[in-house]
Parts: C-alpha cells; sequence; structure tokens
C-alpha cells in the first residue's frame, strides 16, 4: 500500500513540474509579442512629458543635484568602468559636492576655501579664502559663481553669514551680500 501512495505522490509532483514547465515557456513566448491595445482604456494621457533641456553651453553641472529639482539625475551616459585622471587635494574636508562649468569644477572645503580647478589637469587655477566655514556647493550661471558662507571661522558670537559672487575665469569677486544668519543652502539661480 504504501508503493502506491508513493506512486500517486510521485505522479502529482511530475503533473505539476510539467504544468510549471508548460506555463514558463507560454510566457516567454508571449513576451516577445507586441501588446495591442488603447492607449487611453487604461491611461489617460493629458500631456507629453517635457524633455529635460540640454545642459547650458560650458556648463556641465551648474548647481547642487543638477536642476532645481535637486534630483542628482544626469543627463549624460557616463558609464563604469571609470578610471582617474588626476587627484585635487581640498586641504580639509571636502563634504558637498563640487560644480562643474566653463572648463573648470569649482569646490568648497569645510574650511572655506573656494577653489577652481582646471578640469583636463586638475590644476587649481584660482582660490578664495572666505575666513568663514561653509556646508553647501557652489552654483554656477553667466559665468559666475555663487556660493554661500556660514560665520567667520574665529568669530565673537556672531552667527551671521555671506554670499558672495565671483567671476569664474578669474575669481575675482562680482558682488557679496551679508546674511543675517548662517545658510547651510547651496544656492540656486533660477531665470
Amino acid at each position: 500500500m504504501t508503493w502506491k501512495r508513493l506512486l500517486l505522490a510521485l505522479a502529482v509532483v511530475a503533473i505539476i513540474a510539467a504544468g510549471a514547465v508548460a506555463a514558463f515557456i507560454l510566457s516567454k513566448q508571449r513576451a516577445g509579442r507586441d501588446v495591442q491595445g488603447s492607449s487611453t482604456e487604461e491611461f489617460v494621457t493629458t500631456a507629453a512629458p517635457k524633455p529635460k533641456p540640454p545642459p547650458l553651453q560650458g556648463v556641465e553641472w551648474p548647481t547642487y543635484g543638477f536642476a532645481a529639482t535637486r534630483d542628482r539625475v544626469s543627463p549624460y551616459r557616463y558609464r563604469p568602468p571609470f578610471r582617474q585622471v588626476w587627484r585635487f587635494p581640498g586641504r580639509s574636508l571636502l563634504e558637498f559636492p563640487p560644480v562643474v562649468a566653463y572648463g573648470r569644477l569649482f569646490v568648497a572645503n569645510n574650511d572655506g576655501t573656494l577653489f577652481a580647478a582646471d578640469v583636463r589637469t586638475g590644476k587649481e587655477a584660482w582660490r578664495y579664502d572666505s575666513g568663514r566655514v561653509q556646508a553647501a556647493s557652489p552654483a554656477v550661471a553667466l559665468n559666475t559663481v555663487i556660493h554661500t558662507f556660514l560665520y567667520r571661522r574665529r568669530s565673537n558670537g556672531a552667527r551671521d553669514g555671506e554670499v558672495i559672487a565671483f567671476a569664474a575665469g578669474t575669481g575675482k569677486i562680482r558682488w557679496r551680500h551679508k546674511l543675517p544668519a548662517p545658510s547651510e543652502s547651496s544656492p540656486l539661480v533660477l531665470g
């Protein structure tokens, strides 16, 4: 009697396995076919999706997170494997990502020094020591680098901030604006 049960159990397992194999083969055959149907029955489309605008001429990565949405999605098709071309000594913690524009990489260390480095060689083009601490990425627009700085490194308790705009090519200050409080926000240029 136990042999009959064993044979019956093996037959049931064989039937289930054969059914699973047949279902797998059918699903593979169906996956290759075009699906026909209406695009408006299940999904209502009211407007075409907006294409991402191409980067500004000479501006590769203009601000923290690439765009105003700060989504960090690159429009470029760079794929690994990557290789190191050069190394830049930041002299202090480089906590926030750089921006890249006009053939330069712009990055600030936590001690408040803003650097401009040549993207091909990594050589320092210019630097600005703010005397303040910082916690942000710069932004670039119209050949200008804009950066926010926190309070002075050696302050007597004053907790103000500052926004400074630099000429991207030379590092010359174009304008500066004192803030009543420190700002840890990366600047964003719109319009």
